[in-house]
């Protein structure tokens, strides 16, 4: 077969359009005919230093507040030290002398002195409030304290409160008795046992008399 001019010319062009094409793609990954380039790198204006500072433990007992301040050119750094407060002293409240169980001046318990400021003559009655018969002796020891005009004072010998001061001034406390005092704490009249109103009443009349 006759292949006609034309037909060599154009299979020559092709040849050599694939022999450029080669080359090209062998020289573009070198960087050659590349017209991309990598961005350059921004330096900063002002560069900004991270500064770190470690204090050491102490034994002191103040504390200390760190505060740090960065700005663009410089980092300041500013302790403040706390002392810590010292503890204040608790009071000292000293505890309240023991009343005495009895007066040193004359030997009787509190009650009676207290009762003997407010009255010259004061009738005492000792009783035990689950026996009848001390029930009765109050009553009338009570009648006749009022009828007398004079201060009276019950004391319950089952109550340790009450009955302590006058255990340690008499000792061994009977029931019913009655106890008659006057100013300044003389023991004018004494029943160990019952006594009606008449015999109270008339007991601390003749006691005023003897504080007149």
């Amino acid at each position: 077969m006759t292949v006609s001019s034309p037909i060599k010319i154009l299979a020559l062009v092709a040849i050599l359009a694939a022999v450029g094409l080669f080359m090209y793609m062998e020289v573009l990954p070198h960087g050659g005919g590349s017209s991309s380039s990598a961005p350059a790198a921004i330096k900063p204006l002002h560069p900004v230093k991270t500064h770190v500072t470690t204090l050491r433990p102490t034994t002191s007992t103040k504390k200390v507040t760190v505060t740090k301040t960065t700005t663009p050119h410089k980092t300041v750094v500013h302790a403040t030290v706390h002392a810590k407060p010292k503890p204040k002293p608790k009071a000292v409240v000293a505890a309240p002398a023991a009343a005495p169980a009895v007066n040193p001046a004359n030997g009787l318990p509190p009650r009676i002195n207290e009762a003997l400021r407010e009255y010259p003559v004061v009738v005492v009655s000792l009783y035990n409030p689950e026996a009848s018969v001390d029930s009765t002796s109050l009553g009338e020891a009570v009648a006749g304290a009022k009828a007398a005009k004079v201060g009276f004072l019950a004391i319950n010998v089952l109550d340790q409160a009450q009955a302590a001061p006058f255990t340690n001034a008499f000792g061994v406390l009977q029931d019913p008795t009655l106890l008659i005092y006057a100013r300044p704490g003389t023991l004018t009249f004494k029943v160990d046992g019952f006594a009606d109103r008449q015999v109270v009443e008339q007991a601390a009349l003749s006691a005023k008399r003897t504080t007149t």
